[in-house]
């Protein structure tokens, strides 16, 4: 068992890759979602939108290592890492 330190609010989706086991996402309800490793207790990455928003999930793209979604209460968000962070 392991705790991962950094949500303030609940969570409300925990989302493993499909293409790293040890990588997984977070949504919740502080207005972020996380990036997290196993292993580290803290969060690798915070992404959040700059219209504060609660996130409810998010889910990696079964398509490429580098895209997930985020759902909020009124929009969809698609992020690409090899984007952008």
């Amino acid at each position: 068992l392991e705790s991962y330190i950094g949500h303030i609010a609940p969570v409300y989706k925990v989302h493993w890759s499909p293409f790293a086991e040890k990588i997984f996402l977070s949504a919740s309800a502080d207005f972020t979602v996380r990036l997290w490793m196993v292993g580290y207790n803290q969060s690798s990455m915070i992404f959040s939108s700059s219209n504060s928003k609660i996130y409810f999930d998010a889910i990696w793209s079964p398509k490429s290592s580098t895209v997930f979604c985020c759902v909020s209460e009124t929009a969809i968000e698609i992020w690409d890492l090899s984007q952008s962070t």
